[in-house]
């Protein structure tokens, strides 16, 4: 059982590089993802090698220093996972 087994966790910049890397490694540990990024496609990407893993993870697409998709980020763990961030 992985140190973050069933928290949520939110890692913006997950489409590729550290964001990636961090998302991948807390996945192993157990955690439940929401991942952001503004790169649609290889958010996708990294949330279906995530999956594919056995991990979970949802995605949200934009600049999450704006508003809307800083948002809907909480709400997606919320909707998703049942808890609030």
């Amino acid at each position: 059982m992985g140190r973050v087994q069933d928290k949520v966790a939110v890692v913006t910049g997950a489409a590729k590089g550290l964001g990636e890397a961090i998302s991948h490694r807390l996945a192993q540990e157990g955690a439940k993802l929401i991942l952001g990024d503004i790169d649609g496609p290889r958010l996708g990407t990294t949330a279906l090698k995530i999956h594919d893993a056995g991990g979970e993870a949802v995605t949200v697409v934009g600049n999450i220093t704006e508003e809307e998709p800083g948002f809907q980020l909480i709400e997606n763990a919320n909707e998703h996972f049942g808890r609030r961030l």
